[in-house]
């Protein structure tokens, strides 16, 4: 993978791990447009609206991330940011959709245990993250439980994120 593209996917999950799911948000979504059928990237994404409590969009972009290959179903089912829709008809019969899809394809969950290629079992859909990226620009900040928005593009500004005692830079951010 791409050095910039893995450098900004660890940024954004430490940004998850300190629950500063706007940033998270943000950065995944750039991600999303640098590789749209990244499934791991738009399972975090995923995980991103549900901690968030956003189940609707949670819902939305797991499916997204299901149709670009994850298929890691048994860590779907566990992960504690699916709280909130774990137990609804919707996020039920969208992971036994897909389970289903797998099976008849020969794949198997790679979190049970298996050993599976993400993209491999699944047809890639029109999953645009341009209207991802669309969606996540219009929505307010008090709908995520984070740090207020960035400046856009703002490469002057250098913001640190505490994570583990360490500090982080964002992704974009010039070196002091």
């Amino acid at each position: 993978a791409h050095p910039e593209f893995q450098r900004m996917l660890k940024w954004a999950l430490a940004a998850i791990d300190a629950k500063q799911y706007l940033d998270a948000q943000r950065v995944l979504t750039d991600l999303t447009l640098m590789s749209p059928y990244h499934g791991p990237t738009l399972y975090r994404l995923a995980t991103v609206e549900g901690y968030a409590g956003s189940p609707d969009r949670c819902l939305e972009v797991l499916e997204k991330a299901f149709d670009a290959g994850f298929c890691e179903f048994a860590r779907v089912r566990k992960d504690p940011a699916m709280k909130n829709v774990r137990k609804t008809n919707e996020f039920k019969a969208l992971v036994h959709k897909h389970e289903e899809a797998m099976r008849a394809a020969g794949g198997t969950d790679p979190s049970a245990g298996g050993r599976s290629s993400f993209s491999r079992f699944f047809r890639r859909k029109n999953s645009s993250s341009a209207g991802l990226a669309a969606e996540a620009s219009q929505r307010p900040a008090s709908e995520l439980n984070s740090s207020p928005p960035r400046a856009a593009k703002d490469k002057s500004r250098r913001r640190s994120l505490s994570v583990g005692g360490g500090a982080k830079t964002r992704p974009g951010d010039e070196a002091a």
